[in-house]
């Protein structure tokens, strides 16, 4: 079913990789800091799996966009926040059933449109901020966009 998060926005971005599945746009893993040490959305495990496919950003549905159209999106609302809505699809509601999902998952191997630039993202303040309880999201609205 469909499930929302809220993902911290680092001063390396989102640290997630986005790619496209049987032209829905989909969550691929997560991305490391440079050091290689893990992002919150990894270390809490935000992300349900692989393949689980974007369906609103920010309270946006996806439905209809295009890979870029929900990058720049992405990029969009990353600004000038500590946190960004995303409501996934499980990838076991949009998929047949694939015994390797990594394979299923076909990237778009954009970085620099997954990492965005500190302007764009703000780091949060502490590190130690809780994350904000996505219960609240599971009435939000999906606006067209």
């Amino acid at each position: 079913g469909e499930y929302d998060t809220i993902l911290p926005i680092t001063e390396h971005g989102l640290l997630i990789n986005i790619g496209e599945v049987k032209g829905s746009v989909v969550f691929s893993g997560y991305r490391r800091f440079p050091d290689e040490s893990m992002g919150p959305s990894e270390i809490k495990q935000i992300i349900r799996s692989p393949g689980d496919k974007i369906i609103a950003v920010d309270g946006i549905s996806m439905e209809g966009k295009i890979f870029k159209q929900v990058i720049d999106l992405v990029k969009e609302k990353c600004k000038n926040k500590k946190y960004l809505p995303i409501r996934f699809l499980s990838t076991k509601d949009f998929l047949t059933p694939v015994s390797n999902t990594k394979s299923a998952v076909k990237h778009s191997a954009l970085p620099e449109n997954i990492i965005m630039p500190k302007k764009y993202c703000p780091s949060p303040q502490s590190s130690d901020d809780e994350l904000p309880s996505p219960g609240g999201l599971n009435k939000l609205k999906m606006k067209k966009g």
